[in-house]
């Protein structure tokens, strides 16, 4: 029988060999929790080529200070290259009110944009983070309740572009006792333990009071995340063959309704579009069904227009 370390080690290989990330150079992000710490210790035991980054959002003032000395001197005693970024994230979120960015949200694009910056820099392949079966959970029921489409439905993925998340296959518990059978120390963040913020509230209150219903509600929450995923996936790759002969009328009409709102999706990306609403996008599939001589309707960032039977939007 297989130790556990080494079941953990085969099923971080087969999650590895799914996305594609063999023979790269990764940078890995580590804030020094347990999450990351194993992440690493997994990414160094099945021989990968890593470095390590870590982003100081300077929130907890010394403990944040003392996160990123642990790191820097994990990363050395690894002898693995070490890359740091800080920023002040409560000054740049007052900076940025007007936007309604909260805490959490300012501190996620700085760090993003340090790992990007960073892996573009030393020439790194892919940037892995340690998100987990538990954060996945946490994912599909906050954007659930936020309300979404599909999209929101399949939680995160195990790559988008550069970005992988070898870690989906494991529960946060697997990877404590990775790091317990490692003998390491890992952080604890404090302000995980505080439900001032969704996804703290989520892990800490609403979880919990599910888990009472149904104690794998993890799994099935997972399960559908994967399932949504697949959907659409189906979906998405059906509009997009329509989608690059034009967006005409006569087609889009012969759709059923969840194409219809696929193909807009992707006329909104295409022209680079962001935060349009669900009601904004029904507003504009009315609109082009109906689609009477020359029509139009304002989204954000200017006016959808139905003129000659083809959608046109004219920018602000």
């Amino acid at each position: 029988m297989k130790n556990f370390m080494k079941e953990c080690e085969d099923k971080f290989l087969e999650a590895c060999e799914k996305i594609s990330a063999q023979d790269q150079k990764i940078l890995v992000a580590c804030s020094g929790g347990s999450d990351s710490l194993a992440l690493a210790e997994l990414f160094m035991s099945t021989g990968f080529k890593i470095g390590i980054v870590h982003f100081d959002h300077q929130i907890r003032g010394e403990e944040s200070k003392a996160d990123s000395i642990f790191v820097e001197n994990y990363a050395r005693e690894k002898k693995l290259p070490f890359h740091l970024g800080t920023a002040n994230v409560i000054d740049e979120a007052k900076k940025n009110s007007r936007s309604h960015r909260s805490i959490e949200t300012t501190a996620r694009e700085l760090r993003y944009k340090f790992f990007f910056e960073t892996a573009e820099k030393f020439s790194y392949d892919l940037i892995s983070t340690a998100h987990h079966r538990d954060d996945q959970a946490e994912t599909v029921l906050m954007n659930l309740i936020r309300g979404t489409g599909f999209e929101g439905l399949s939680g995160i993925q195990p790559r988008a572009g550069i970005l992988i998340r070898p870690l989906l296959a494991f529960s946060k518990a697997e990877l404590e006792k990775y790091c317990a059978e490692k003998n390491l120390q890992p952080r604890h963040d404090s302000t995980n333990d505080l439900p001032n913020t969704t996804r703290n509230k989520i892990r800490l209150e609403i979880l919990p009071e599910l888990q009472k219903i149904n104690p794998a509600v993890v799994t099935s929450l997972n399960r559908f995340a994967l399932i949504s995923t697949d959907d659409h996936n189906f979906i998405r790759t059906t509009a997009e063959k329509i989608f690059e002969h034009g967006l005409h009328r006569k087609k889009f009409i012969e759709q059923h309704v969840s194409i219809q709102r696929e193909l807009l999706r992707l006329f909104f990306e295409s022209l680079q579009l962001k935060n349009i609403s669900f009601d904004q996008t029904e507003a504009v599939r009315n609109l082009f069904i109906i689609g009477r001589g020359r029509s139009s309707i304002d989204i954000p960032g200017g006016r959808v227009s139905v003129e000659h039977g083809t959608l046109n939007f004219y920018r602000r």
